[in-house]
């Protein structure tokens, strides 16, 4: 099993929690929140994750970030960096760690309903999530369903969904 790390702004992680025990009327174990405050420093982070890793002696880990580049980002890829690739950290050699950026529920809810894949497929499921939905609103925007939207917006909107395709499936390659 993989373990699902929820890593960041404040109070996201905890919101994101109280959705998912709604849905599915319990809480996951194997779900660690790392709400972000202004005042964390990048050292606390890195050892609150390092030391639940460690503890549950996970297959793999998704971290999953709401926002790329800001300090969460950061924090996930200065740890991915720092204990994925570093040959003297304290967790197991080679554990698959991966990032993804954008969290949305559709995204969360598609990694716990396939946290025992291996966690590239998990990574992908969950991208999958936010492209379904994303598609869903796509038809809705750039059918008929809006016919005061020219054939110019719809192109746009059309050309914005596919850049966002390629950079989604450049990030997981």
């Amino acid at each position: 099993m993989n373990g699902i790390i929820l890593l960041v702004h404040a109070p996201l992680a905890t919101a994101m929690l109280d959705c998912v025990s709604h849905i599915y009327g319990y809480v996951p174990d194997n779900i660690l929140t790392v709400n972000v405050y202004g005042d964390d420093t990048q050292q606390s982070i890195h050892k609150t994750m390092q030391n639940w890793i460690e503890e549950k002696k996970y297959d793999g880990c998704l971290i999953l970030n709401d926002l790329h580049g800001a300090s969460p980002f950061n924090m996930g890829k200065a740890f991915i960096d720092k204990y994925q690739f570093n040959s003297s950290n304290h967790i197991q050699t080679f554990l698959p760690l991966i990032m993804l950026t954008g969290l949305s529920l559709p995204m969360l809810m598609k990694a716990i309903c396939h946290q025992n894949l291996p966690v590239n497929d998990m990574a992908v499921r969950s991208l999958d999530g936010v492209l379904q939905c994303s598609a869903m609103v796509k038809k809705q925007l750039i059918g008929n369903t809006l016919p005061s939207m020219s054939d110019e917006q719809r192109v746009t909107a059309s050309n914005a969904v596919a850049r966002t395709k390629y950079r989604i499936a450049k990030t997981c390659k």
